[in-house]
């Protein structure tokens, strides 16, 4: 990958956010928001192609309560990350149809389209054969077995890829387990995770208290706990002497 020297912008991903609006009788799928100047920017290109890096739930403050939001972190000409509500219809299409994507090491094209009064759903295809990934709709999908699948398909060793992952400890898909196995299966992948940081019990039982308000790991929702072993992912490995 070729470094642009110089001056340039801070080195912060591009976050795109997902409602339906209209600007001057143009309707637009998603946009940009600066939180500083509280200004919309709407982009009207409704399809970003690039590699799906990462996948992941991030809560965020809404009228004084934490909001779960879903962040589809894509690697193109820079990092973007399209940011939606768990529960809305574009974050349940795309989990469905990326539930059917088998390598992750190829491109992607992700693209909004608009729905019957404010819904705007979500479109997947293959960026080199253009062929549509077209999942039949299901409600009553595991959405947190999608997501936990996901991350760790993402995390397997991609020889091809242009963008770098981090390897975690070997452990069969979650969609292969029922509930409570995958919650197992989650909670021992943390443990390996906090052994190779190198962390007592205590400071990891101190951080989910600190993150999620939460005593035990046990306690934690699915949605929690498959944040946390993504948290814990992202944290750099000690220096070994």
């Amino acid at each position: 990958m070729q470094i642009k020297l110089g001056l340039r912008n801070k080195p912060d991903p591009i976050h795109l956010y997902v409602r339906k609006k209209e600007d001057n009788g143009n309707d637009y799928c998603w946009y940009y928001y600066d939180v500083e100047k509280q200004i919309s920017t709407p982009e009207y290109q409704p399809a970003l192609c690039g590699y799906l890096s990462n996948l992941r739930i991030t809560n965020k403050d809404y009228k004084g309560k934490d909001t779960p939001k879903l962040d589809i972190v894509m690697e193109c000409d820079d990092t973007y990350i399209i940011r939606t509500g768990i529960e809305t219809y574009f974050a349940k299409t795309f989990l469905l149809a990326i539930a059917e994507v088998q390598d992750f090491s190829k491109p992607i094209i992700v693209y909004a389209s608009l729905g019957k009064e404010n819904v705007v759903f979500c479109r997947i295809c293959d960026a080199e054969t253009k062929t549509k990934i077209k999942p039949e709709w299901n409600p009553e999908a595991d959405w947190a077995a999608i997501i936990a699948n996901v991350q760790f398909q993402l995390n397997q060793p991609q020889p091809q890829s242009t963008f770098e992952v981090t390897t975690p400890p070997t452990l069969l898909p979650p969609t292969s387990f029922d509930n409570q196995a995958r919650r197992d299966a989650l909670i021992a992948q943390s443990d390996k995770l906090i052994e190779a940081l190198g962390w007592t019990k205590r400071r990891a039982q101190e951080y989910v208290i600190q993150t999620y308000k939460k005593s035990l790991r046990s306690e934690l929702t699915d949605a929690e706990l498959i944040d946390f072993v993504g948290k814990l992912q992202k944290m750099p490995l000690p220096v070994k002497r």
